[in-house]
């Protein structure tokens, strides 16, 4: 057999190279025809196969939970970041290595007090004797607030966005209070739905009403007279009898009731506030680590950069809030309505309904006149 000339690699060397991942002794060859080519006598007494023999692998030390130790593996080999790396990412904020997406996958396989104190219980060389999970766990762990560190930075890359979303929807709901206060259209719809009502409850003790709660506009579409009901009279006496269409523009404006998020606004400025006390918890954890915290730690500069601006607009939120609560009761009584009894959730949705019947019946008178037309 002629030989191959070149130089190997001694087996000391191999430990932890790509030659240490491959098994030759794995690869089937026919040979007899690789003898052809390459034998370099006619004949061979013995044929032997050496079998080749790996360096042996030491297993490494770990004190974590299967599942853990899994869901950590999935997002280190996802994110593809050295530990070491991280650490130094995470004490300088470092926000080209620590992205929106980083942090959220980070956040959830963040080590617990228990795993601390189990990994904390390792003696020995860390990177040559630890797990990998074990090492991101005894690394990340030597941060001062670690975990607020990571909160503080998705809340600062949210903060804005979610600012302009709650602040959007707070506006909407000033903006149909306004409405719902002076605007005349509405008022003489009102007034028409009144005097109707008065008119055909005539003289029981429904009749002679001064006004009508909230909740009775959601059944005028059910009450029917003649093969008609209450809604459908109401379009047909605006147009034919005392001709004023005009009334019907609110529609445009009662339409803006589809998109309040009353109860959205709430959840979402809840949440907000409880993500920016993951930032004064951050605030606080440092303050009290003052002593330990690093000269390359940028704790300060990266506070600096949102904080006053981010506390403005979380009072902001805070207040507008307030101010709709303040603001609804006000509406409440100046309709007559109890606000405890009939709420800003009743409220919205009984205007959804009212919007719906009114322009459905709109929409099928319109088609009716058109029809008759032709």
């Amino acid at each position: 057999m002629k030989s191959l000339f070149w130089d190997v690699i001694p087996a000391k060397d191999i430990k932890d190279t790509l030659w240490d991942e491959l098994d030759d002794t794995k690869i089937k060859i026919n040979l007899d025809k690789f003898e052809e080519k390459f034998n370099n006598v006619k004949k061979e007494v013995k044929k032997t196969v050496v079998e080749k023999k790996k360096p042996d692998k030491k297993e490494k030390k770990t004190f974590l939970e299967p599942d853990r130790t899994r869901m950590m593996s999935i997002v280190l080999n996802k994110i593809r970041i050295d530990t070491l790396e991280l650490s130094d990412a995470i004490e300088q904020y470092d926000l080209k290595i620590l992205t929106q997406d980083v942090c959220s996958l980070l956040l959830p396989i963040l080590p617990n007090e228990a795993e601390i104190k189990e990994v904390s219980n390792f003696q020995g060389d860390i990177m040559e004797e630890l797990a990998p999970c074990d090492q991101f766990v005894l690394i990340i762990s030597g941060i001062a607030a670690f975990r607020e560190r990571i909160k503080a930075i998705i809340f600062q890359y949210n903060y804005l966005s979610d600012y302009m979303i709650i602040i959007e929807e707070i506006n909407r709901v000033f903006k149909v209070f306004k409405f719902m206060k002076e605007d005349k259209n509405l008022k003489r719809l009102l007034e028409i739905i009144l005097a109707l009502g008065n008119y055909m409850n005539g003289g029981s003790f429904r009749g002679g009403a001064f006004g009508f709660t909230l909740a009775s506009l959601t059944k005028l579409a059910d009450t029917k007279s003649s093969g008609i009901t209450f809604i459908d009279y109401i379009i047909k006496f605006i147009y034919e009898q005392i001709k004023e269409p005009g009334v019907l523009s609110i529609l445009k404006d009662l339409k803006e009731f589809d998109k309040l998020q009353y109860q959205s606004i709430v959840e979402s400025s809840k949440q907000m506030e409880n993500r920016w006390k993951d930032v004064l918890a951050l605030k606080k954890a440092l303050a009290e680590n003052k002593d330990v915290l690093l000269d390359e730690d940028k704790s300060e500069k990266f506070m600096s950069s949102f904080y006053t601006d981010a506390e403005g607009k979380i009072k902001e939120i805070k207040e507008s809030v307030e101010k709709i609560d303040k603001d609804y009761e006000d509406l409440a009584k100046f309709y007559g309505e109890n606000p405890e009894k009939f709420t800003m959730v009743q409220f919205v949705d009984t205007f959804r309904k009212f919007t719906k019947d009114l322009s459905e019946a709109h929409t099928k008178y319109l088609e009716k006149a058109k029809k008759k037309k032709k």
